[in-house]
């Protein structure tokens, strides 16, 4: 059963690493998705870090363009998938 738990542990903080295949993924998405990407992923770190610490970090900042985020489609698909990919792992790495 420990084995187990450890296991899964160890896979839930990979998964939030790069990856060649994940990373050629996003780079193959049409640029308003990969910014999408980069605001939801900056912005999975900051609730990463906020709910590992418990308060807010002057440093950390939620990123998203609001504007966009409602009328872009790829804009707000890729932020929704950076923003899960990026808020698991250890805090004070950014998981690209």
């Amino acid at each position: 059963m420990r084995a187990l738990v450890v296991a899964i542990s160890a896979a839930a903080l990979l998964a939030g690493c790069s990856t060649e295949t994940g990373d050629k993924r996003v780079a193959a998405q049409s640029p308003a998705y990969q910014q999408g990407w980069s605001d939801g992923c900056e912005s999975g770190v900051y609730r990463r870090d906020v709910e590992y610490s418990g308060t807010p970090q002057a440093s950390d900042r939620f990123t998203r363009n609001e504007e966009r985020y409602r009328t872009d489609h790829e804009y707000a698909r890729g932020w929704n998938d950076g923003e899960k990919s990026c808020a698991v792992g250890r805090p004070g790495r950014t998981p690209r």
